[in-house]
Parts: structure tokens; sequence; C-alpha cells
């Protein structure tokens, strides 16, 4: 019984081997069985040849494909893993351009500028304050004055209102409870700046004959200690009715935005040695 299937067990033998081999991209000896299994089974029609050409031809368009994802997912990475080296390069440039400027501060009398990064910013609907991420073990006192650089001037953040071991909170220029003496850098008029929510300053105590117009800047005017003279707090943006009879105030712009800055100057107060008296 055996011998009778024997033909067909030999068939099928040779038919799975063919379908195997057929299927692979397969080496010179391997070519050579693929001929000899066409020969053999060259008495039955091509269909069955054709179809295991198809599926050769499949396999080798799978493996080709398989192989060309690998190198695009490599092309991929690599291009990815270069832009953000570039993105990370130019973060770094503006930080350190940021930091050159910062310490070539023009050396302020009887101040001592400590280069702070900003911590966190308020998050209430008007922005009032910043948390530096530098306290008092850095040396840090309450009152003392935080500016920063618009271009390469410094100008006026806040004051330092809390102090705490490694942070302090900044009270910002723009809250309403911040006070300046000030100046109107073109004409020398002098007033208060105070606060009046995150994009608005205003110099109070103007007489109503100002000469001070839009364009003018204004800086501090060093009364009470607490700013140097000479800081940039902003620009004339208009003029208006103070409400008191003879005065006016100018609406100022302030030139910090506190939601752009990243790295800060605090100016600590360094203390003052009494002159001696003859």
């Amino acid at each position: 019984m055996f011998r009778k299937h024997f033909s067909s067990l030999l068939f099928i033998v040779y038919s799975l081997l063919g379908l195997a081999f057929l299927s692979w991209s397969a080496d010179n000896a391997v070519q050579s069985l693929r001929h000899t299994v066409r020969y053999l089974m060259s008495p039955w029609s091509d269909p069955p040849l054709a179809l295991m050409e198809q599926m050769g031809d499949t396999g080798r368009n799978l493996a080709r494909l398989i192989a060309q994802d690998r190198v695009a997912r490599s092309l991929e990475e690599r291009g990815l893993t270069r832009t953000m080296d570039r993105l990370w390069c130019e973060a770094v440039e503006a930080e350190n351009v940021r930091l050159r400027t910062l310490t070539g501060l023009t050396p302020l009398p009887r101040y001592r500028p400590l280069p702070a990064r900003v911590w966190s910013w308020e998050t209430a609907a008007a922005l009032r304050s910043v948390t530096i991420h530098r306290g008092a073990r850095d040396g840090i006192k309450a009152t003392d004055p935080v500016v920063a650089f618009v271009g390469d001037r410094p100008a006026v953040v806040g004051l330092v209102a809390e102090v705490f071991p490694d942070t302090a909170r900044v009270m910002l220029l723009t809250d309403p409870s911040s006070a300046v003496s000030a100046a109107v850098s073109r004409t020398g008029e002098q007033g208060v700046v105070e606060g009046e929510g995150p994009s608005r300053l205003v110099l109070n105590y103007l007489y109503s004959d100002t000469a001070a117009a839009p364009g003018d800047e204004v800086l501090t005017a060093g009364l009470g200690e607490l700013f140097p003279s000479g800081l940039l707090l902003g620009t004339v943006v208009g003029l208006e009715d103070q409400g008191i009879e003879s005065f006016r105030r100018a609406v100022v712009k302030p030139a910090v935005r506190a939601t752009g800055v990243r790295e800060v100057l605090v100016l600590l107060r360094e203390a003052r040695v009494p002159e001696k008296r003859p």
C-alpha cells in the first residue's frame, strides 16, 4: 500500500520544498533546486508554477519593503536628532547672549549685581509677582531692586518683596502697590510711577502744563535710594487728567514684560561705611 501511494507522497514533499524555497531569496544552490522542481512538475500545467513564482516575488518584495522601512526610520531618527540638536544649540546660544548682557552691566555705586533665574510667575489674572531661584543664602534682602535688560539697557522689573532661603518673591513694577520716583528723560520733570495692571503704569504729579509727550522715556530718579537713578521704566504713550487741580499724569508702557523674562539681576545693596568727620 505504501508503494501504491509513494508517488503521491513524493509529489507532496517536493511541492512543499518547492514552495518554501520559491518564497525565499535563495543563493545559487537553492536556485538550482528551484529549476529541478520546475522540471519535475513540468508535466502539469503552468498555473501552479506561476503561483509559486508569484509567492517568491512576494517574499522578495516584502523583504525589500522591510529593509526600506528600516532605512526610512533610521533617516527619520537622524533628522529628528539633528533638529533637536540645532534647537538646543540655538537655545543655549540665546541664553549665553542674555547672560553676557547681564554680566556686562555698567557698575552701579553701592550696588552689587547678582544674576538669578526666574522660577515661576504668579498665575493671577493681574500678574503681580515672579519668583526667582535665589534667596537669603545668596545675600538677597527685602526691597533689593530687580532689573532685566531691554536690548543693552537695564530696565526695572520690580522690587524684592519676600525672601526665603533659596528663593525670593519679586513684586513687579506693574503691581498697584508699587511706587517709584521717576523722571521724564527729555524734559527732566519728576513724579511717581505707580502700577495699574499687567501692562500699564502711570506717572503721577506732572504739572498741567507738562511738556511730556508720547514717545518720551521715563527713568528712575533715584530718590529714596530704592533704585539707582537712570534705569529704564517705560515709555509715555499718552497724557490724561489726574483728577487733582493743576496736575496731570502720563500713561506709561512698561519697558519689561514679566512673562518674557527668564533671567534677571538682583541689585544687592552694599553696606555703606560712614565717613569719618574731622
